[in-house]
């Protein structure tokens, strides 16, 4: 079972770091830019902050969805089990929730007001080190 608490904060912690911005890079060298685990910035998305530094996504799944990647790509999967937890359908569902606040933010205040909602309605508890205000 996942540490639903521990993945919550540390997104919130590594999305903070970045000041709220969206994690993009552009697809199959396309002009379509996507949210992707990993930006072409460096910048990590809800689930790619989780492995910055850690676990390097492989290009074909930067870009696919959180279920994808913890299906198809051991080196993602292995990590989060070791770190927190082997995840069940519905934390997956809790996974792909926090992806999608990620990725349908088009501001970064909005995606603080949408984590800060999130957090609210999970009853998860805001990081103490991580402002609610920008």
């Amino acid at each position: 079972m996942l540490d639903k608490q521990k993945v919550f904060t540390d997104v919130v912690r590594g999305l903070h770091k970045q000041g709220w911005q969206r994690s993009t890079a552009f697809v199959d060298n396309t002009c379509v830019e996507r949210c992707a685990y990993v930006g072409s910035d460096n910048r990590g998305c809800a689930i790619g902050v989780l492995f910055l530094g850690k676990v390097e996504i492989p290009p074909r799944f930067n870009t696919s969805d959180v279920r994808t990647l913890l299906e198809q790509c051991p080196e993602a999967k292995a990590y989060v089990n070791y770190t927190y937890g082997t995840p069940t359908d519905e934390d997956i569902e809790f996974l792909v929730g926090l992806q999608r606040l990620h990725d349908n933010s088009l501001s970064s205040r909005f995606m603080l007001y949408v984590f800060k909602s999130f957090a609210v309605q999970n009853n998860l508890e805001w990081p103490s080190d991580v402002p609610q205000e920008m």
